[in-house]
């Protein structure tokens, strides 16, 4: 798609006002032959396009690879939603945008599993493909009662440690203990999703 100061009045007219000079001209065009494209897409070959923006077509439809980007970039998916997370910085650093990016709010501990259910850690050096994030839920069951069995207990999601050390000053715990192997618990990273717990209080002076 060519075009050219002939046939733009408004580009014509800047270049004798102004006197412009050829280089200048040059991206004046080609700023309005990207805006024609954008605006006139219909009936237009993708590969005229994605020539006239010296991209693959593939990359212009918004593929999962961009070649004009240098950095590693992964896909990841949580439920419908789907992001394009760059993996350039440290490990902490890329937590913190992929929560950003989903909005996740809390500190429960997350993952990712590629398309071949394989569970990998996040860092930089990490394969570039697509991912599904998996989140912590933080459920647990409380039962102070004789039986130890999560039929009769009170169901409890925390999401940060904030609620966790909420929940033990209410009750007056200081810990919960883990009934399956007799662990005091004093924090929300050391809970098991679906795990049983009874609360544990000082022992009387």
């Amino acid at each position: 798609m060519a075009v050219s100061i002939r046939e733009c009045p408004r580009l014509r007219s800047a270049s004798a006002v102004w006197h412009l000079t050829p280089e200048v001209m040059n991206n004046l065009l080609s700023t309005f032959q990207r805006a024609c494209i954008m605006t006139n897409t219909s009936g237009i070959n993708k590969n005229d396009v994605a020539a006239a923006n010296e991209v693959s077509a593939w990359d212009w439809t918004g593929g999962a690879h961009f070649v004009n980007y240098a950095g590693r970039v992964i896909t990841v998916k949580w439920g419908d939603c789907v992001k394009r997370i760059g993996i350039d910085g440290s490990p902490e650093a890329i937590k913190e945008v992929i929560k950003s990016a989903f909005g996740l709010r809390t500190t429960r501990p997350f993952w990712l599993v590629d398309d071949y259910e394989i569970l990998r850690s996040i860092d930089r050096d990490m394969p570039l493909g697509s991912y599904t994030l998996h989140l912590d839920e933080g459920k647990i069951y409380l039962n102070n009662a004789a039986d130890e069995s999560p039929s009769g207990a009170e169901e409890i999601t925390f999401y940060a440690e904030d609620d966790f050390r909420d929940f033990l000053q209410r009750c007056g715990f200081i810990a919960l203990t883990d009934l399956s192997c007799c662990k005091h618990v004093l924090s929300i990273s050391d809970l098991h999703h679906g795990e049983v717990y009874r609360g544990y209080k000082a022992p009387a002076k």
